[in-house]
Formats: structure tokens, sequence, C-alpha cells
């Protein structure tokens, strides 16, 4: 009895030797490449899905993009706007003239360009408004004094004489793409 258990105890390990043996060529002949077929299809699944989801994201960034470039063209108008003003009280107290009337600029786009325009209105005599006029037209940076028209007038209140000047002060910004 003890020969048949040494048998069936030797055929058992060959048994198990060669399933091990048997699993480790299946391994490499054909598992080893479905697993790395399988992880390569689930990257090539990923991409594709990040490929499908692209333009959304990219009309999102782009809607990103212009929200950001309106409020930077308005943080850049309004800060424009203050430099403006103060170059203007500037050149008004060191000429005489008295600055009258500062409204909002006035803008419009045309193709890749946005060009605002303020009507200022300078009071005072006619040697300290031609004096500031000149003092503004070197002293202002990216505008422009692009045209001036004097009125003169009575205040009916106090009948007292006055010389205005209507300075039109233009600047053209371009868009960068």
């Amino acid at each position: 009895m003890r020969k048949y258990l040494q048998s069936y105890r030797q055929r058992n390990i060959a048994i198990g030797v060669g399933f091990v043996v048997f699993l480790l060529l299946a391994y490499s002949l054909s598992f080893r490449k479905t697993l790395q077929l399988r992880r390569e299809n689930v990257r090539l699944e990923t991409q594709l899905s990040q490929a499908e989801s692209l333009p959304a994201r990219l009309t999102e960034a782009r809607r990103q993009q212009a929200e950001l470039g309106q409020s930077f063209q308005q943080e850049a108008t309004q800060l424009l706007h203050l430099q403006l003003f103060e170059t203007i009280t500037a050149a008004c107290e060191d000429q005489g003239a008295s600055l009258y009337a500062f409204p909002d600029p006035t803008q419009f786009t045309y193709k890749e360009a946005t060009v605002a325009t303020w009507e200022v209105v300078l009071e005072g005599g006619f040697a300290a408004l031609v004096n500031t006029l000149s003092a503004l037209d070197l002293s202002l940076k990216g505008s422009r004094v692009m045209s001036v028209k004097f009125l003169q007038g009575q205040d009916r209140k106090t009948k007292r004489n006055f010389l205005r000047a209507h300075v039109y002060i233009q600047q053209i910004q371009t868009e960068v793409p």
C-alpha cells in the first residue's frame, strides 16, 4: 500500500507541476497580451472620452477668455478715464483754467479697434484755455486732442460772461487677439 501512495503522491505532484507550467505558458503566450491590450484599451477609451468632451471644454475656455477680455477692457478704460482726469486737472491748475465738465467717454468698436471719445468742457480766460490745451496736447499719452470748440456766453443768474472750450479727446485701442 505504501507503493500505491507513493505513486499517487508522485502523480499528484506531477499533475500540480504540470498545471503550474501550463498556467505559466498560458500566461506568457496569451494572458499577458490580453492584459496588455486591456490596459491599452482602457487608456484609449479615457483619451476618447477626453477628446469627446474637448469641444465643450474649448467653448467654455473661449467664453471665459471673452469674459476676461471684456473685464480687462472695462478696467483699462476706467484706469484711462482716471489718468485722463488727473492729467486734465493738473493742466488746468497749472494754467489757471477750471474743469467744468468731464462726462464718461462715448465708445464704439470698429473691426479690432475700440475708439473712446471724451468731451471735456474747460472754463476760463482765452489765454488760460489755450495754454491748458497746449499743455494737454503735450502731456496726453496714447490720446489726442481731436478738436476744440470755443463758446462764449453769459450766466443768467450772475450776469457774468464766460468762455468755455469743448475739447474732444480721442483714444484708439486695438484689441490683442
